[in-house]
């Protein structure tokens, strides 16, 4: 399964002329993850999931896959890649739930490559259901051994911010767009439950990220 999920399975068709040519490559990741995502659930699988490189290889690949720049992709193509990115976004949710020996290795892993990941994600605004996973990641990774990196990554706190604080427009005033849950708010205050184990810097930066939310919210 793992092996199906392999990045270079779809960097490899890049050189191919034909948009045909993509489908197989991402019929295999779409299904790969959709097996994977089934296996996540059970505790132990996590704790196994976690420790395959090349599983977190290919997750943070897919999740990065942006089809809105693919200029000219037909709409199956499309679909089947949007398909795959949300199963593997669903995979790390599940995975990132994991004991917090694991969790530390998800945020460290070959420099922070997920969590570099998981803010292009949150920050896409095409796919507002992957961008929504994203934050329940970002929650699921909280922990005393990872409240410091967390908020010293120079975008993920920013992020969270900017997405409790702008202004999201909802069905009621005639927009089409989703809008976001209390997810990344409450992403801001687990990370405060973990005070006692940041730097002063660490400490610094979280208070005023929840002054500035807090001052948008009216409290």
């Amino acid at each position: 399964v793992v092996l199906a999920a392999d990045p270079n399975r779809v960097t490899t068709v890049t050189h191919k002329t034909s948009w045909s040519d993509y489908y197989q490559p991402l019929r295999f990741n779409c299904t790969a993850f959709r097996c994977l995502l089934n296996l996540s659930h059970p505790k132990e699988n996590k704790v196994t999931m976690v420790g395959k490189d090349s599983l977190l290889r290919s997750i943070a690949y897919v999740i990065g896959l942006q089809t809105s720049h693919w200029v000219g992709i037909p709409q199956t193509l499309q679909d089947m890649a949007t398909q795959a990115r949300r199963f593997a976004m669903s995979t790390l949710r599940n995975i990132s739930s994991a004991p917090p020996e694991q969790k530390y290795r998800l945020c460290t892993f070959e420099n922070g490559i997920l969590l570099d990941s998981l803010c292009s994600v949150a920050q896409d605004v095409h796919d507002q259901v992957c961008k929504e996973k994203s934050f329940a990641v970002m929650f699921n990774l909280e922990c005393s051994d990872t409240a410091e990196m967390l908020i010293m990554h120079p975008k993920l706190l920013e992020i969270l911010v900017d997405a409790v604080t702008l202004q999201r427009p909802n069905s009621s005033q005639g927009s089409d767009k989703i809008e976001l849950s209390e997810m990344p708010y409450q992403s801001l205050v687990g990370l405060s439950q973990f005070a006692n184990c940041l730097s002063c810097d660490a400490n610094v930066r979280l208070e005023n990220a929840i002054s500035i939310v807090n001052s948008s919210r009216g409290h």
